[in-house]
């Protein structure tokens, strides 16, 4: 995460700097906000990942520490000087979020993490199983074993307390000792190289999880099968949006708010009283003197449509490099549930066209990246030309040499006011 925000130029380091609620609350009063300041100084510049941040909801001195940060986020030493990215589940962060009014539009950028498929999670199982030599019974591919192991894991999943790859590697422990407890008292089966754990030991050992985690949440038990005679669930489709890029190893559902780092608001040049539209031509103004201003002003409208068009074309392009990338991902995603689908002899083949579509993700990413950059010099370079053009602007009117008050037109060596009379040089401006 860290690596992502400093590649896109918004931090100083690529340092991610993770603590809890406990880091931030104290435990008396008064202690609360010079913990929750400390950690937001020691992360100044970086990424502040906050993880269980739900935590903050609970107690007196816990909505201290998060009335501190609110207001620790508005304040100029750390306005746009660091990210903050606040991890937990789903419901508990929503709850967060509504405790404090100003904290919901503090954190406008929301990642869902979805819950693992119950094939990868069939995956997983049979890889912690295979450390120790384990394997189930008659669990391959398009078995009717293997259907139920995914009912299973499915179950499972909507459960709001999964825990995804943690739960699934506790549920294989389980397994383990089950195989080992029947190797040892019978010794013809631990006699070969590797333990087999019979399909009823593995579903018992399944159903017993979920029986268990229902009964933890008071859940109401639905009816199991405990027979192999039901048809098969339908192929379940790859999801159509690919997950951000942005990963972390906290609990499945949940959801990370980040503060972006807050752009400076553009610059508005306020202009003099009087429009330059109706400025009248001083009759002291020669025919020359007037034409080079007229033209001086066109150029400079002429000047700043060019910039606001070549911003808005980088957007563009940035828009276009982004739907790039994610019709890529889809086409990944897509490659995917053909590998698992395919047969063994189509697999070479698919891997081959998934290695090249992730290479066109790759360069795609680094275009959007690209396109992303060249977006942001441009939008930094109007804004410090709107800067200097304010101060200029300022300066004229402060020495006040134009009596009505119009607007400095910029010429050669110098500016004009919009009725050509007065002229003041760029020496005389200090330029």
């Amino acid at each position: 995460m860290g690596q992502v925000y400093y590649d896109m130029g918004f931090l100083s380091s690529a340092e991610v700097v993770e603590c809890s609620a406990s880091d931030l609350v104290g435990q008396y009063v008064g202690q609360t906000g010079p913990k929750t300041k400390a950690v937001f100084e020691k992360a100044l510049g970086k990424v502040l990942f906050v993880d269980e941040a739900y935590r903050l909801s609970e107690g007196h001195f816990a909505k201290e520490a998060m009335d501190e940060l609110v207001g620790i986020l508005t304040q100029d030493r750390f306005k746009a000087k660091l990210v903050v990215i606040l991890a937990g589940y789903d419901q508990e962060i929503n709850q967060l979020l509504s405790v404090n009014p100003g904290l919901s539009s503090r954190f406008p950028d929301e990642v869902i993490f979805e819950n693992m498929s119950s094939a990868m999670c069939i995956k997983v199982l049979e890889k912690v199983l295979a450390k120790e030599s384990i394997t189930i019974d008659g669990l391959e591919d398009s078995s009717q074993l293997y259907t139920e192991f995914a009912i299973l894991f499915d179950q499972l999943s909507d459960l709001p307390s999964w825990g995804n790859a943690r739960d699934v590697i506790t549920i294989s422990k389980k397994m383990i000792r089950i195989a080992i407890e029947n190797s040892l008292s019978s010794p013809q089966q631990g006699s070969g190289p590797s333990i087999t754990l019979s399909a009823p030991d593995a579903l018992a050992c399944m159903r017993a999880t979920l029986k268990d985690l229902r009964d933890r949440g008071n859940l109401p038990q639905n009816p199991l099968s405990h027979s192999h005679s039901f048809p098969p669930p339908p192929i379940q489709q790859p999801p159509t949006t690919t997950p951000p890029s942005i990963t972390t190893t906290s609990a499945t559902k949940q959801t990370t708010n980040a503060a972006p780092p807050e752009q400076p608001p553009p610059e508005h040049i306020h202009e003099a009283q009087g429009d330059d539209d109706s400025a009248i031509r001083d009759p002291s103004v020669t025919d020359e003197v007037w034409a080079q201003l007229q033209a001086d002003k066109a150029a400079e409208i002429e000047d700043h449509r060019r910039r606001e068009e070549a911003i808005e074309q980088a957007r563009k392009e940035l828009r276009e490099a982004q739907e790039a990338q994610e019709r890529i991902q889809m086409e990944i995603a897509k490659a995917l549930e053909e590998l698992r689908l395919a047969d063994r002899k189509r697999k070479e083949e698919i891997m081959k066209k998934l290695e090249e579509e992730r290479l066109r993700e790759a360069a795609a990413r680094a275009e959007r990246d690209r396109k992303a950059a060249e977006l942001k010099a441009r939008e930094e370079a109007e804004r410090l030309e709107k800067e200097r053009e304010a101060k200029v602007q300022a300066k004229l009117r402060d020495i006040g040499t134009c009596w009505a008050g119009f607007r400095w037109i910029k010429q050669v060596g110098g500016y004009r006011c919009a009725a050509g009379v007065d002229w003041i040089s760029d020496a005389e401006l200090g330029l």
